[in-house]
């Protein structure tokens, strides 16, 4: 089953979808003309461009449409008006997430490489810590040999 799909299921109210990399469609349902998505595309890199991070765009109207940007990769929705907006905005970023992970790796995965990566280096900074303060004692003791 494609993101999209997996994210009209899952949150009822979502009329139409579409998934962006760069100006590429991976994937889209067909409401969704090429042609707009590529004018979407091009709007959200010149606000980019323009104003910097960018990381949704929402317009409401009879219908809402939001824009869920997350480095290259864009998840774009038209939505009944009622839609639970917290639910769709974490079901999109989830998928803007696990997108952007190395490829091969889940999110899973990359959180527990990280986890380790932290620890091992949250030992060497304690190590380095305590060689800083043995460094700073022994100065002490020879300031105060100079001293006398």
């Amino acid at each position: 089953m494609s993101d999209i799909d997996e994210m009209k299921e899952d949150i009822p109210g979502i009329k139409s979808a579409f998934l962006l990399k760069g100006e590429e469609v991976l994937e889209k349902d067909s409401e969704f003309n090429i042609d707009i998505i590529k004018e979407i595309s091009l709007l959200t890199s010149f606000i980019r461009d323009k104003e910097g991070e960018l990381r949704e765009l929402l317009i409401v109207g009879d219908h809402q449409f939001a824009v869920f940007l997350h480095d290259s990769y864009a998840v774009g929705v038209i939505t009944e008006p009622d839609i639970d907006v917290r639910v769709l905005h974490w079901m999109a970023r989830r998928i803007l997430r696990d997108l952007s992970l190395p490829v091969g790796m889940s999110s899973e995965q990359v959180r527990r490489y990280f986890r380790s990566e932290y620890r091992s280096l949250q030992k060497e900074v304690l190590k380095l810590l305590y060689e800083i303060k043995e460094l700073k004692d022994k100065n002490r003791v020879l300031e105060q040999k100079i001293e006398i």
